[in-house]
């Protein structure tokens, strides 16, 4: 009986020191690891690929936010790609645009060969400065009030590189995700519940949470991640969006009953979770216009990926439509002040729009002098042999066909008329006064041979 007892406590004994191995999770699903990269084979992978960015990026407020990119090898513009937004953590915050190759972070598995074969894809990791976070919070409670902090201007830089590399590149903009660690995991929470229509899906890693934000997430597909024994970062916040969230949607909260702080590189490792993420896209996108205060752009407020998109304009009295472009490209109108254009194959972008202001043309009209009337006449007989000195000048500025109106003379004190002067006050070159002559002139000869003949009749 002793022995049995001694077996049984050795069972327990066995069993209580592998219990941190064997993580408590919220859904219960148990999934094999795969292998995920360390960091410096993330550096060979991501300098390997020519199309790789290294840079800084100036926000419209002043902003410095250092960032990498990786796009892949084969990068094909006329195709659409996914595209990964990954926030770092509060370690890995700097200017010299080396975090992603110091710390955890989800290059470690897309840069893995099996997952660039799998699920090509370009992946966006900006960099904090180290006084500054994605969410100006506190973050040992987990949780935050977003009205009573001020946006982080690097947040607020973070969105504004993510439209111009939605500008730039050619990305399926009904599959962006976003992914973060600690304090990344904070600043994932934060831009889902700040553009819950934008994002087709998101894995907060050990984050914090707004839960007024939380309602906004219901039917968000999320998977998020943390350690009940955390002592950076509470859980508090992780479990309250599952408090909110579970059951409204594609989420699924996993918590580890142990682990800590680190669990990043674990949570990377979880071999369904990119086939997840990579199965997640919008089913309609958001129309999205850019203009001036004279042009008024109208379309549908979403369309169905890849389907055909027809846009209205309409330019305020005064203007004409100089420019409408997509994605980078010229869209050809006809009409100048109203229309349409379709764009075929719709995928998500600004769509552009400028206008300037229309030309007026005004004909200049040669002074005369009541004195000299008789004079001044012979001008329009002798000016049409050569063009207006303006003429060259004018028709350089108006040849752009990005202008299509004509501008007016550049003088008003050239008494020279116009082409358009020329063209509806005389007949090949002839002025009116000149005709006016010919005709008297030909009438005189007419009458005078009709008198000679009757005078010789006569004798």
């Amino acid at each position: 009986m002793k022995k049995l007892f001694s077996v049984f406590l050795c069972v327990v004994m066995i069993a209580t020191a592998l219990s941190p191995f064997f993580a408590l999770s919220i859904s219960a699903d148990e999934v094999k690891d795969v292998p995920i990269l360390d960091y410096a084979k993330v550096k060979t992978f991501f300098e390997k690929s020519k199309y790789s960015v290294t840079d800084t990026f100036k926000s419209s407020t002043g902003t410095s936010l250092p960032y990498r990119m990786y796009v892949p090898e084969d990068y094909d513009p006329e195709k659409s790609y996914p595209l990964v937004l990954s926030f770092h953590g509060a370690g890995e915050r700097g200017t010299n645009n080396q975090h992603i190759f110091t710390g955890g972070s989800v290059f470690q598995r897309l840069l893995h060969p099996d997952e660039r074969k799998e699920h090509p894809c370009i992946i966006l990791a900006p960099q904090c400065n180290p006084s500054s976070q994605w969410v100006l919070s506190p973050w040992g409670p987990g949780t935050y009030d977003h009205t009573k902090i001020q946006k982080s201007p690097y947040m607020a830089a973070a969105e504004e590189l993510l439209e111009e590399v939605l500008k730039e590149y050619s990305v399926d903009q009904t599959r962006l995700y976003v992914t973060g660690i600690s304090m990344g995991g904070f600043g994932t929470w934060d831009i889902i519940s700040r553009n819950p229509d934008k994002f087709a899906a998101a894995i907060p890693i050990c984050g914090g949470t707004d839960a007024s934000y939380l309602e906004n997430l219901k039917g968000f597909p999320i998977r998020t991640f943390h350690a009940a024994d955390d002592p950076i970062v509470a859980c508090t916040g992780t479990r309250k969006a599952n408090e909110i969230l579970n059951g409204t949607g594609d989420f699924k909260y996993t918590e580890y009953t142990s682990g800590g702080h680190l669990i990043w590189d674990r949570v990377y490792k979880t071999g369904d979770l990119m086939d997840w993420l990579f199965a997640q896209t919008l089913s309609n996108i958001s129309t999205s216009f850019v203009t001036d205060e004279n042009v008024t752009l109208t379309g549908k407020d979403s369309v169905e990926s890849g389907s055909s998109l027809t846009v209205s304009y309409e330019v305020k009295e005064g203007y004409v439509l100089k420019s409408l472009t997509y994605r980078g490209k010229e869209l050809a109108f006809t009409d100048p002040t109203s229309g349409s254009v379709t764009i075929d194959s719709y995928i998500g972008g600004e769509i552009i729009a400028t206008t300037e202001e229309q030309a007026v043309v005004v004909p200049s009209i040669p002074e005369e002098n009541s004195s000299t009337k008789e004079e001044s006449a012979p001008s329009l007989e002798t000016t049409p042999s050569s063009p207006p000195a303006s003429d060259e000048s004018s028709n350089e500025e108006t040849s752009s066909p990005a202008k299509p109106s004509v501008s007016a003379p550049e003088s008003d004190d050239d008494n020279s008329p116009s082409s358009e002067n020329i063209a509806s006050g005389s007949i090949f070159g002839i002025g009116v006064i000149g005709i006016i002559a010919v005709v008297a002139i030909v009438a005189v000869a007419v009458v005078v041979v009709f008198v000679v003949l009757i005078i010789k009749k006569k004798k």
